[in-house]
């Protein structure tokens, strides 16, 4: 328990436990992972302080900015997609940002093709892709449930459209997508 708390005040971190398979959970004082069932259970920490407490006053490399911005958008279109992402329509919305597959990227991700850094978020697990006949599907992987909250990714496409970041106007875009994923 002194570890934990030492671990989030000090460092800014929590150990989470996450499925392969499911939504995160905290590791609890007097709790281990011998309660998981089947035991494909993961530990990842979990920044929690704030993206402006976390890097502020850091020198960051450019390439992970990019990087965390690319982890971002694709975050977003699985959001926007109700949790399942066809591979076709990620490559058609990364084609409108210039993200073309099979392109070499340069220096910008720090990778020489844009599928190198998504298979990079895949082995990280911050995403996950699964292949069937007909199709690609994309997801977001444990590490992201863990770290990346649905919040922050409305938070972002709210940005991206000049929209004000309020719970409303939050709650409004969460209705919007559930109800076009109803339809």
């Amino acid at each position: 328990e002194e570890a934990r708390v030492r671990l989030r005040d000090l460092m800014g971190f929590e150990l989470v436990e996450v499925a392969k398979t499911s939504r995160r959970r905290t590791v609890g004082a007097g709790e281990s992972s011998s309660s998981a069932a089947g035991g494909n259970n993961v530990y990842v920490l979990k920044n929690t302080r704030s993206i402006a407490e976390t890097y502020e006053g850091l020198d960051r490399a450019a390439d992970a900015d990019n990087r965390s911005a690319l982890l971002l958008v694709v975050c977003a279109l699985v959001f926007l997609t109700d949790g399942q992402l066809r591979e076709s329509d990620m490559w058609r919305q990364l084609g409108d940002l210039g993200l073309e597959r099979g392109t070499k990227t340069s220096a910008a991700f720090g990778s020489p093709r844009i599928e190198d850094v998504l298979d990079e978020f895949c082995k990280q697990q911050y995403l996950s892709k699964v292949k069937s006949e007909e199709q690609v599907l994309w997801s977001m992987g444990p590490r992201a449930d863990a770290e990346i909250s649905e919040k922050s990714i409305c938070a972002f496409i709210l940005e991206m459209y000049g929209d004000e970041v309020n719970d409303e106007n939050i709650a409004a875009l969460r209705h919007s997508v559930s109800a076009f994923n109803a339809a």
